[in-house]
């Protein structure tokens, strides 16, 4: 099953550890929790691993610099800033 390939193929190639992290760190509800999850329950569960943790509060950074700013970007800006406060207040 095609389905299945994609994560086999990254498993042997990377491990079972960082493919975890890699799914974690995806907002794809049927990973995370296994039903639709709203971004700061993703946000929470991603806290379970410090490494996300870390990776997140990059990518949000990222995301916010001026020059990435976009219109879907800046009607996010508050969640994206909640989900950092949240995420450095669990470190």
């Amino acid at each position: 099953d095609g389905g299945e390939t994609w994560y086999i193929t990254l498993v042997e190639e990377f491990g079972q550890e960082v493919v975890g992290k890699l799914l974690l760190l995806r907002h794809t509800p049927k990973f995370v929790v296994g039903k639709k999850t709203s971004y700061m329950n993703y946000i929470k569960k991603l806290c379970e691993d410090e490494d996300c943790m870390h990776v997140k509060m990059a990518d949000i950074k990222d995301n916010m610099r001026p020059e990435r700013r976009d219109k879907r970007t800046r009607k996010k800006a508050e969640l994206y800033g909640e989900a950092f406060d949240y995420i450095r207040s669990q470190l």
